[in-house]
């Protein structure tokens, strides 16, 4: 495994090039690169902290992974910190980066609509644009999370359905999307994690999904992350591998998008959380491990129910746990439950 003082060279190159100052920082197996020490460090302690809730739920141990912010870098560096043991590598958004493909498409606008502008009116014009246009940027803890829920994703993979990964029909692994989904999110922490226990139920104390449905639907970012790869470009911005697909989207379009998402995503997540919360309420403990397992070895969710899950405490087929989990809802929505989660 390599770590910073190893890769300090491709880091030293990538600098000369890019005119930038990256910076890596690493604690035990996991590092990560990023234009400056504070936020470097900011990343390897998310990526520390999901795997240690990883290795407590899961019992095992994530490969050697890295955070990289942006696409320079990560064409920079990705190839060879794989080589050098670090398999999982996460690439992350580089604000700056994003400014520079804004800039660009709020450029091309203006030249199409006011041809012949000045070189200097032309750059107000874009400054003054840009603001409006620009993403803010997350705000540190729930960034963390963030972070923890996407090595959540590759570690899952990583450690259950490798044979499965290219291929697979599905949004994340060949996991069932509600399962490969509260993975990731059993990975979380701090606000994001009170932040889905909030949104969970609407005014009526209902869910925007029922439990049978979540349970067997496909994610809904898999609708838009197919829709979306039909907009990809041919042109590739400065930095992106080749052979990547690029994405280039306008507010109106991004929308448009979402709209076409058999439910809102954001429900999704809420739902994942909510039933872990269910399944750690009800049996005592946290299944997922044991309900992977059951599906690798050829199972259902239905007879893990019957079998497993009845031994754990849980009604012993979907019949009864959606009547239990209305149960169960009713009292997080009367808030006299009085169970302490983790």
């Amino acid at each position: 495994m390599i770590g910073c003082q190893t890769i300090a060279a491709a880091l030293a190159a990538l600098n000369a090039e890019a005119g930038a100052s990256y910076t890596c920082a690493e604690a035990g197996a996991d590092l990560a690169v990023a234009r400056d020490m504070e936020t470097a460090q900011h990343f390897v302690e998310a990526a520390t902290t999901g795997r240690e809730r990883f290795e407590t739920l899961f019992g095992r141990t994530p490969p050697p992974s890295a955070v990289i912010l942006g696409n320079r870098a990560m064409s920079s560096l990705a190839a060879g910190l794989e080589a050098g043991g670090h398999s999982v590598v996460l690439p992350w958004v580089d604000h700056s980066e994003q400014d520079a493909l804004l800039a660009e498409r709020i450029r091309a606008q203006i030249v199409a609509q006011s041809p012949g502008l000045p070189d200097a009116q032309l750059d107000a014009l874009v400054a003054r644009a840009l603001p409006a246009a620009r993403s803010e940027p997350m705000d540190p803890s729930l960034e963390k999370a963030a972070i923890a829920h996407e090595f959540g994703h590759l570690w899952y993979l990583d450690a259950y359905w490798p044979s499965d990964a290219e291929g697979s029909a599905h949004y994340g692994g060949h996991a069932p999307d509600w399962l490969d989904e509260a993975a990731a999110v059993a990975l979380e922490f701090g606000p994001m994690v009170e932040s889905r226990r909030a949104s969970l139920l609407g005014d009526d104390g209902t869910p925007p999904i029922g439990l049978g449905e979540f349970l067997t639907m496909d994610h809904p970012m898999a609708t838009i992350a197919r829709a979306a790869a039909e907009r990809s470009t041919a042109d590739l911005p400065e930095g992106v591998p080749a052979g990547a697909r690029v994405v280039r989207l306008t507010g109106d379009e991004a929308d448009a998008l979402l709209a076409q998402a058999s439910v809102p995503p954001a429900a999704f997540y809420s739902m994942a959380q909510g039933f872990l919360d269910y399944l750690h309420d009800r049996t005592g403990s946290e299944p997922l491990p044991e309900i992977t397992g059951w599906l690798l070895d050829g199972g259902s969710f239905e007879t893990w129910l019957a079998g497993p899950g009845a031994a754990l405490g849980l009604p012993a087929d979907m019949a009864g746990l959606e009547a239990d989990w209305a149960i169960w809802l009713a009292e997080r929505h009367a808030g006299d439950d009085g169970v302490q989660r983790p």
